[in-house]
């Protein structure tokens, strides 16, 4: 009987079956689930770079008299434009001849590369999830542009919760300062009045520990008036209706702590989350879950639909792997080309629990 070619059955099998894996490590890796499921998502994507053009302006209606017999028709630019470059990640593992060879047979062949792939993928989603929040702005940086590459704190605005972004801080070849591209601000942010473009592009980020809520004020006694703020105002300024809040979990623990006598979080129903087997709890018209991978203090609002996963592949990972006939092993490799794409920074809320 011919020998079994490994290589070749899992060249034809595996690529099939990751996308069934991923599946399964949904509730481990809750805010990666999240953007994976109920993102704005792009496979089998082109160009050598990822490029998108967010609105930012809007244009304004004009009073007219009866005399007046002719519009106005101006050259206006609502749109920037963003781009973002690939990044590759890989994770590899070898079969040796010996492995096949004590485990001779189809069946037991099989079940080494399923517990070489099974251990591989999980490996791979974990060390990812750890990159949606990481801070791709260090200079050579080759990660994705994580979410802490834009929510970068400043100092605060006068008399509001609301901090600035952090002077230098960029996403997508633009700055994330407030005003930086155009547009003014009447009042104290987001109190007040003034351009959308003023604030498009920068993330709201919320101080847990701000004056504005009192003096000495702490997670436990401000998260309920944090996160209403956060999404009364992404709604007011950015027409962003944010669904969910994940947590760092000592602040999702500390919340909970805060209600236990009057059990206001409830386990969220009918949500698309909790069928994908992620546990969700429901607050107001948000829901809200932890995930170890978020920075500490640290909890994000926003409408996964303003998130997406780009990926050259058909899907975010794919196996490639050949047979080494100088070592007498089969290779396995794990590969992605993708990037986390925020429509603008501004579509994000940030609250903050620091010092």
């Amino acid at each position: 009987m011919p020998a079994l070619e490994t290589a070749r059955i899992r060249t034809t099998t595996i690529n099939l079956y990751l996308k069934k894996r991923i599946e399964y490590l949904y509730p481990e890796q809750p805010l990666f689930a999240t953007i994976r499921t109920q993102g704005s998502n792009k496979f089998n994507a082109s160009g050598k770079e990822i490029t998108w053009f967010p609105r930012i302006r809007r244009r304004r209606i004009v009073a007219v008299t009866a005399e007046q017999l002719q519009a106005e028709f101006q050259a206006f630019s609502s749109r920037i434009v963003c781009s973002l470059p690939w990044r590759h990640y890989e994770l590899g593992e070898r079969i040796s001849e010996f492995e096949k060879l004590v485990n001779r047979g189809e069946q037991a062949i099989f079940k080494i590369v399923e517990e070489v792939v099974n251990e591989l993928t999980k490996d791979f989603i974990f060390d990812l999830a750890t990159k949606l929040v990481a801070d791709a702005s260090a200079a050579g940086s080759v990660e994705i542009a994580g979410f802490q590459t834009f929510m970068k704190q400043g100092p605060s605005f006068s008399n509001s919760p609301v901090r600035q972004v952090a002077s230098g801080t960029t996403y997508a070849g633009l700055s994330c300062e407030y005003g930086a591209l155009g547009g003014g601000w009447s009042g104290n942010f987001p109190f007040g009045s003034g351009d959308p473009e003023y604030h498009a592009f920068s993330p709201l980020i919320v101080d847990a520990r701000s004056t504005y809520w009192g003096t000495s004020q702490t997670w436990t006694q401000t998260w309920e008036s944090c996160l209403r703020f956060g999404a009364t105002y992404l709604r007011v300024l950015k027409g962003v209706s944010p669904k969910v809040v994940v947590l760092d979990p000592e602040l999702l623990r500390q919340a909970k702590d805060t209600l236990k006598s009057t059990y206001r979080l409830e386990l969220a129903r009918d949500s698309k989350l909790v069928s994908i087997g992620v546990k969700t709890l429901a607050f107001e018209d948000l829901e809200l879950f932890d995930d170890p991978v978020m920075p500490a203090n640290w909890a994000y609002m926003f409408d996964p639909k303003s998130i997406g996963l780009y990926s050259l592949y058909p899907d975010l990972i794919q196996k490639k792997g050949d047979d080494d006939i100088t070592t007498q092993t089969d290779r396995i490799l794990l590969s992605s080309w993708l990037q986390m794409v925020v429509d603008t920074p501004g579509v994000i809320c940030g609250v903050y629990n620091g010092t």
